[in-house]
């Protein structure tokens, strides 16, 4: 899997590409999340754009991110879920858990909201 993240502003927008597997990738993923969080970054956004595959442990890290962000104060959205993986949120009932936009406009565009 491949990380990029960009900051627009306060929100840092995570860019994933590839399948969203465990192992040494979602640990990556997590540790730049954390470090983020440490620095005082509280607004996500994670795209998957990119992504045509999320397997339990990567869901499992999503959770903890999600978890770890909202106790410091902080917010994920989740965009540009392609079919497969948003019918694994669908299916973990984990769509209820996370915000989830249709793209990144519209989830730019909620955090705008917030700050009015």
């Amino acid at each position: 899997m491949q990380i990029n993240i960009q900051h627009k502003g306060d929100i840092a927008v995570v860019n994933l590409a590839g399948k969203f597997d465990g192992g040494n990738d979602c640990i990556k993923f997590q540790k730049n999340i954390s470090r983020l969080v440490a620095n005082g970054d509280l607004k996500f956004i994670i795209s998957f754009s990119l992504v045509r595959w999320i397997s339990s442990c990567g869901l499992g890290k999503l959770v903890s991110i999600h978890e770890e962000v909202s106790r410091a104060g902080g917010r994920v959205v989740l965009c540009n879920l392609e079919k497969r993986p948003l019918s694994v949120l669908y299916t973990t009932k984990l769509y209820d858990v996370f915000e989830v936009k249709k793209n990144l406009r519209e989830a730019l565009a909620l955090f705008e909201t917030v700050a009015s």
